[in-house]
């Protein structure tokens, strides 16, 4: 047993700043919600009309934001997984159509899954929420719901399809038709499944879902309240990790021992070494004020979500503004099935200056080639409709040159220090991690705002 102990609300969120602060990874972010949305007292609902009345009682189920902690009744929240004696509780609010979410239901959940909640430490409460930027997006929500009703149990299993099923869902113009699929799949009763889409009885739970996550402050997802501290972005395990142990740890006040050792500033010289070796694929002006070099495996999920969601805002904003040259150097984990063949897919295209098309479709159709146990022709399809000459570029691919050029990014990032993707130098600056758009633009407008940086 994990007794519970009485801890100060803003020594709580301390601690979770402290430790997680520089770890959170990334979210997406509800920037592009329609201001009317925002500003409307109950949500949009999923038929499209505004929200009824909720009913008697429901008012007091959304409590209002505290700046240091956020007082819930536990047992009328989301949906439960572990013990309701936990000593630690958890609210984690996502949107099922976001990429940011997904990873952290399939790569980060289970670990937590295994270490916290099955040992009986943490109770993890889900709440479906809707930014309202991805298609079908409420109408998942609504599958969750309909799923819901038909148990806990069933809900789980129909949220872990529906992250692992999501760009199946997300370009389907029939969307009902796909969610029935997965019930059947997940051995729901179907036909009771079907007719709740259609009926809309669970759509004032959407809605509730809704209302729950804007009270919660909510602007972006995955989104969580841990012991009463609001959390923007993917939690990766080890911060979680120590937050827990801290939590648990008979000293109320934070330890120096626990915090993570302050970020080096890193050395210019490092990203002019690279620049000089003609490493990587640059866009952008080559005299822009900043400079950033990316190191990214094709085969990793963050870098996906990344790529797919804050790289195309930072070069709309910055590279073709003229503000800022990107550079992108393929790297190579050595943890994802075919990440070396994808890298020196990109090389192959590369030689026929048609790297960035390359580089956008590794990433779109990442799962198919990672699958594959004869990538070569998946890569030489991709060519052919990327329009390049497919003959030339399987040559390539069986050749060593492009193979020693990746080893070599791999070589000059491990000795710079790179043991995960995506890693950043800015102006010679590391950065880990797939950072928020937002925080992307902070450090960016910061530099650009310095006298010696030559901004504009």
């Amino acid at each position: 047993m994990h007794p519970r102990r009485h801890r100060r609300p803003e020594s709580i969120l301390r601690l979770t700043l402290l430790v997680l602060a520089p770890a959170v990874l990334g979210a997406c972010e509800g920037q592009r919600i329609p201001e009317e949305v925002l500003a409307a007292d109950t949500p949009r609902s999923v038929a499209g009309t505004a929200a009824s009345d909720l009913g008697p009682g429901v008012q007091d189920a959304i409590p209002a934001q505290d700046p240091t902690r956020v007082p819930l009744d536990m047992a009328s929240i989301g949906y439960d997984q572990g013990s309701p004696d936990a000593p630690i509780k958890v609210i984690e609010v996502s949107d099922f159509g976001c990429g940011y979410c997904r990873v952290f239901s399939e790569e980060i959940f289970p670990e937590i899954q295994k270490e916290f909640i099955e040992t009986g430490i943490v109770q993890w409460k889900f709440v479906p929420f809707v930014l309202g930027m991805f298609p079908n997006g409420d109408k998942a929500a609504l599958a969750s719901e309909c799923a819901g009703a038909q148990g806990t149990d069933a809900f789980q299993r129909m949220r872990g399809r529906l992250f692992a099923d999501q760009a199946g869902w997300r370009d389907t113009q029939n969307p009902d038709e796909f969610f029935a699929k997965l019930a059947k799949d997940e051995g729901l009763r179907a036909d009771e499944f079907s007719e709740c889409l259609v009926n809309g009885d669970r759509v004032a739970q959407v809605e509730l879902d809704i209302r729950l996550g804007k009270a919660l402050g909510t602007k972006g997802t995955p989104a969580f309240i841990l012991e009463g501290a609001p959390i923007s972005g993917l939690i990766p395990v080890e911060g979680f990790q120590q937050v827990v142990q801290l939590l648990l740890a008979e000293d109320d006040g934070p330890s120096r021992d626990w915090l993570p050792p302050p970020p080096t500033l890193g050395s210019p010289s490092v990203q002019a070494q690279i620049l000089s070796m003609g490493m990587g694929h640059g866009v952008g002006p080559v005299d822009a004020p900043i400079q950033i070099i990316e190191f990214s495996d094709f085969g990793c999920g963050y870098c996906r979500v990344f790529q797919e969601t804050t790289r195309p805002v930072l070069d709309e904003e910055y590279v073709a503004t003229g503000k800022v040259r990107w550079t992108y150097v393929p790297f190579v984990l050595g943890m994802f099935p075919n990440g070396d063949a994808a890298a020196v897919a990109s090389e192959c295209a590369a030689e026929q200056d048609l790297f960035d098309p390359m580089r956008h479709r590794l990433y779109q159709d990442q799962q198919g080639w990672k699958n594959s146990q004869d990538p070569g022709p998946f890569f030489t399809k991709i060519a052919e409709e990327e329009g390049l000459d497919a003959e030339r570029f399987s040559q390539c691919l069986g050749q060593d040159a492009a193979l020693e050029r990746i080893q070599q990014n791999t070589r000059v990032g491990q000795s710079a220090g790179i043991q995960g993707t995506p890693a950043f130098f800015i102006n010679g600056f590391p950065v880990k991690g797939a950072q928020p758009l937002d925080a992307f633009r902070d450090m960016l407008d910061l530099r650009l705002s310095s006298p010696t940086s030559g901004g504009r």
